[in-house]
């Protein structure tokens, strides 16, 4: 759990892989979703899939970084599973509803897909930051991804987009500062004034 400065006080967080890549299992805990299938931990999936009866075992604590982690799964792309039972636009708040009062925030990081689960993710969420890596793609991506996001908010409900975040730019590349001020024109005040730059030249 990470401190906080201004009240003095644990902030309770977590953080659920809700990407099949498993890039956040990766980066916080340094291991694959193989080495934690090796232990019989069915990860998301497993907790989606079981609305939410798996979840508390889904969750490790990784002290080094500081929150806890609902550990992701390659198998999200089959979600829901044939035995699913209920309503896949629930199946988020679901799986959450066990834990979710234990925890300050919960940041849900998802792959880029505007799919079943994503709607889910948004409907169970209090607002939502969309990536932005400039280029070509992304950029397109964008502007699919910021109306259909709204889309869902008018027609189920769930979180508002709270701003666009510029990350993985390299101040060193003529296009990246070119897609930075393509994407401030379009979008204005919706994109955050913080950016995260590469901390390493790749």
């Amino acid at each position: 759990c990470l401190g906080d400065r201004d009240v003095d006080r644990v902030v309770r967080v977590l953080v659920v892989d809700a990407d099949p890549q498993g890039n956040a299992t990766k980066m916080i805990t340094g291991g694959s979703l193989a080495d934690y299938r090796k232990h019989q931990i069915g990860g998301i999936y497993q907790a989606l899939n079981d609305g939410g009866a798996s979840t508390k075992k889904q969750i490790i604590d990784v002290p080094a970084v500081g929150v806890h982690l609902l550990l992701g799964s390659e198998n999200l792309g089959l979600f829901p599973a044939k035995d699913f039972k209920g309503d896949v636009n629930d199946a988020v708040n679901k799986m959450l509803a066990p834990i979710r009062d234990n925890y300050d925030y919960i940041l849900i990081d998802t792959g880029p897909a505007l799919n079943h689960l994503l709607t889910s993710i948004v409907i169970a969420s209090d607002g939502v930051v969309a990536m932005f890596q400039p280029g070509e793609l992304c950029y397109d991506a964008i502007k699919t991804f910021v109306p259909s996001i709204e889309a869902v908010r008018e027609k189920v409900g769930g979180g508002r987009l709270l701003g666009i975040l510029c990350s993985l730019i390299d101040g060193r590349l003529a296009d990246h500062k070119d897609y930075i001020d393509m994407i401030h024109n379009r979008y204005g005040d919706l994109c955050f004034k913080t950016k995260i730059k590469m901390r390493a030249a790749t």
